[in-house]
């Protein structure tokens, strides 16, 4: 089987950076990449980022100039940016290339694979991590894990499977195999629709969700509501889910904040429409009231009109 040594990454955002240092440190054999246009390796080459203060002297290429080979393709950015990111991918993937999305939400992987002639797209999902970006310094404590996995109609892709665990065990990623990948990725949906709206709503941190107070019930409710678009949708999530991801949220850096809330401070569009957005168009065409999305989809869109 063959191993997984060429890397492109598409994505210099907090995800991109921590795992591109990751993947850079450990890999002996091929090379990392990130991609972008001219325009963005200029602005690299002008402002490199640094991090936890460390220089990160990530080499930056142009797709349209690569005759590289890639294994391996990371999508790392966010959701309003996901369409720019599949066309930078697209003339890079070959038959044998492996892609994978860190995108929060339940939908990357299944417009990756619309947009792609070939390769094999496995679903991924990053959490447990608390990385904050601001400007160009990463700073992080907690790596979190990638889970990935195949649905039962995908078998054929269960080579392509081993090649990118047997990668991240090389690049020392944190990694969990998950037999149900859809219920962890409605999972992960849930906890982001949470905390990362909330947070990024009162302006506040991971501790401002992290003990009992208004924050928190309004970040719970949330969550609760996206249970019940999920049982009604044939997703199993439940409170034993919901309570997971409480214990979660209580291992990440109090100082911290999630990338919704760093979008915020930063006057940049967020990604309200992947989370309450997605919520209350599921929840309509389900006849099911979600209150609680609805209230932060319109304050979320009323801090952003103020930009």
């Amino acid at each position: 089987m063959k191993k997984i040594k060429n890397v492109a990454i598409i994505g210099m955002g907090a995800l991109g950076v921590m795992y591109g240092g990751l993947i850079k440190e450990n890999l002996k054999e091929g090379k990392l990449y990130f991609i972008g246009d001219p325009a963005r390796i200029t602005r690299l080459e002008e402002d490199p980022v640094y991090c936890n203060g460390m220089r990160c002297d990530f080499e930056m290429i142009d797709p349209t100039m690569s005759d590289i080979d890639f294994d391996l393709i990371i999508v790392a950015v966010k959701s309003t940016a996901l369409n720019s990111a599949a066309k930078l991918a697209k003339p890079l993937v070959k038959k044998d290339t492996v892609v994978i999305s860190l995108l929060n939400g339940i939908s990357s992987e299944e417009y990756l694979e619309e947009q792609l002639d070939q390769g094999t797209v496995i679903t991924c999902i990053a959490q447990g991590m608390d990385a904050l970006k601001i400007g160009n310094e990463l700073t992080y404590t907690r790596l979190g894990h990638l889970c990935v996995g195949i649905s039962p109609s995908e078998a054929h892709k269960q080579e392509q499977l081993t090649r990118l665990r047997d990668f991240f065990e090389a690049m020392k990623i944190p990694s969990t195999l998950e037999a149900d990948i859809n219920h962890r990725v409605w999972g992960k949906w849930m906890l982001n629709v949470g905390v990362n709206q909330v947070v990024m709503v009162i302006k506040g941190t991971f501790a401002s969700v992290q003990h009992e107070g208004p924050a928190r019930d309004l970040m719970i409710g949330a969550m609760k509501e996206v249970i019940e678009v999920a049982n009604a949708s044939g997703i199993n999530l439940g409170e034993d889910d919901l309570e997971g991801y409480l214990d979660l949220i209580a291992t990440l850096n109090p100082e911290g904040m999630p990338s919704m809330a760093q979008d915020g401070v930063a006057r940049r569009y967020s990604e309200v429409e992947m989370f309450s957005g997605t919520v209350i168009k599921k929840a309509r065409a389900l006849g099911i009231p979600v209150p609680i999305n609805e209230q932060l989809y319109s304050q979320v869109r009323q801090i952003e009109s103020e930009y």
